[in-house]
Parts: structure tokens; sequence; C-alpha cells
């Protein structure tokens, strides 16, 4: 698929709102777009920006609005995902290293992921809590590890 053969970002969000209006309530949320190849969906206690990048690759970066005032509580969708015990799935890709997944299966991914974080987390103020620690805490120690401080 070529660069400009994609939907936009809110194309592709808009053929899931049965969905989003399932897991956030019809109305409850508002999508916003600067850039074709971004979206922003706030709801009351979220804050998520899906984008896709250069190889093709959609990705979501969940903020969580009630997270503790000593985290950052912003994360990937895959690194939520593992405070699930849950990988998301490989994607397949070209020779050249471009995604070759349709964008509409990988933004249904994405949305499949943070239905389920809602549902499982975000909606328990100890559960999100807890999720909020461990995105945070894996993120610095990773830094750390990146950063040569082991």
């Amino acid at each position: 698929m070529g660069l400009f053969a994609k939907p936009s970002m809110v194309a592709l969000l808009n053929k899931e709102k049965a969905t989003l209006d399932a897991v956030f309530g019809e109305g409850a949320y508002e999508i916003s777009s600067d850039h074709r190849d971004q979206a922003t969906l706030r709801s009351t206690n979220l804050e998520i920006g899906f984008g896709c990048a250069r190889d093709g690759e959609i990705g979501a970066l969940i903020t969580l609005r009630d997270a503790p005032p000593d985290v950052s509580g912003t994360a990937g969708s895959w690194l939520w995902a593992k405070f699930l015990d849950a990988d998301e799935p490989s994607l397949e890709r070209d020779r050249n290293g471009i995604v070759r997944d349709p964008p509409e299966q990988q933004t249904k991914r994405e949305i499949e992921i943070i239905a389920r974080l809602v549902k499982e987390v975000f909606l328990d103020p100890r559960k999100l809590r807890d999720a909020a620690y461990f995105a945070e805490g894996y993120t610095r120690a990773y830094n750390d590890w990146s950063g040569g401080r082991w």
C-alpha cells in the first residue's frame, strides 16, 4: 500500500465508531486531528494519540488523566498491554521493513487492546494506579538500561 493510498487516521477511527461507542459511551469522547496520519481521542479519563509511522505501523499513545501525580501516566498501548500480560501481535513486514498489515486491521487491533484495558484496568481506581506505576517503572528501568546506568 502506498503512502498516499491509506485513509486518514480520523477515517480509520470513524470506521470503528460502534466499538468506540461501546467502550467509551456514545458521545462520551471526541476525535480531533491536525494531520492525516494522526488523531487524538479524548474521553473523560483518557487521552489517546493514534499515529501512523513512516513504515506504516499504527500505534496508540495512551495518557491517563487520573494517574497519580508522581508518574507521567503516558505510555504506548504495547506497554499498557504488558500490564495485562498480553503482547501485541507481530506485524507482517516486507523486505524493506514496511508493514503489510492493512491500516484498518492495525487500527482495529489497537482499539481491541484499548477496550480490554478500559474494561479490565482503567475503570478500577486501584488497578489504574497499579498500571500507572507499572508503566512508569518499566519506562524508567528501560531508560536506565539503555542509558548505560546499569
